[in-house]
């Protein structure tokens, strides 16, 4: 449950610790449930919040090796790859994922584009 702050306080969250006067152990303890958790990434670090299915997949990708989805057009397939490549990525030491489509002009002009998006 996040914690509304007071006037003159940071806001709190017990996913994300303040990084100003937080604790080492603090921040670490905060990292360790990041990358046990692809929504709360989205939502504390990349400011995405996931619909539904989207959070039931990121979980799924979390907690399995390999995850199938039968989807339609439109539903935000391109974010939901985009933030679960950047979570896994900035929550393991030299995470590394490969983005690919069935046409290269879509990872040029679709997915690095929701990419660059959510990471800036």
């Amino acid at each position: 449950m996040a914690k509304i702050a007071g006037a003159g306080q940071a806001p709190t969250h017990p996913v994300v610790p303040a990084v100003a006067g937080a604790t080492p152990e603090e921040v670490a303890e905060g990292l360790a449930l990041l990358e046990l958790d692809p929504v709360a990434f989205a939502v504390h670090v990349l400011g995405f919040l996931p619909w539904g299915k989207q959070a039931e997949i990121m979980r799924a990708v979390a907690e399995h090796d390999r995850v199938s989805v039968a989807s339609g057009h439109k539903i935000g397939k391109s974010t939901l790859a985009a933030a679960i490549a950047l979570w896994f990525c900035i929550t393991r030491d030299q995470g590394r994922v490969i983005l690919k489509t069935s046409v290269g002009r879509q990872v040029r002009e679709i997915l690095w584009r929701e990419v660059t998006r959510l990471y800036n």
